[in-house]
């Protein structure tokens, strides 16, 4: 009944329910750009870790105490948020992104103390990911609102 009288009204205002609207998409912006400084932040302290290659290890466990916080704290920040509908995939594929990391510094504190250069070169490649996961989520962003677009124009 409620779905069926959903999709009807969804139908007869003429937006496909996975495309987000342009407002969705500005709003979610917004919401991206509050978390821009911190992501800064972090990508900077990524950057001076993948800068050394790991061979200082005391410099790079201090990074790593000085980031982890950072990256804990935006992940539950981004978790707690509720995209706006047709962009639930995109953030979750931003959230996921802040995981890996986080799971990557893991694996390097992990790879320091027990010797396992695996362990140190998937974190490595985790922290490589996350700088790779931050663009492709901008051009997916881009792309919803190229499709709201052209949904919007062939109304």
């Amino acid at each position: 009944g409620v779905a069926l009288l959903t999709g009807i009204v969804v139908m007869a205002c003429g937006s496909k329910p996975h495309v987000p609207t342009d407002g969705a998409i500005t709003a979610y912006l917004q919401e991206v750009d509050e978390w821009a400084p911190e992501e800064a932040e972090v990508g900077r302290g990524i950057r001076r870790v993948l800068e050394s290659r790991l061979v200082d290890e005391a410099e790079v466990r201090q990074q790593l105490s000085e980031l982890e916080p950072r990256i804990n704290a935006q992940i539950e920040r981004m978790a707690a948020y509720q995209p706006p509908a047709g962009l639930d995939n995109i953030h979750n594929a931003y959230v996921e992104a802040w995981r890996h990391l986080a799971g990557g510094c893991r694996d390097i504190e992990e790879g320091f103390d027990s010797g396992d250069q695996g362990l140190l070169a998937h974190g490595q490649q985790a922290l490589r990911d996350w700088q790779h996961a931050l663009p492709a989520v901008a051009e997916a962003i881009r792309d919803a609102r190229a499709a709201e677009s052209n949904w919007g124009s062939s109304k």
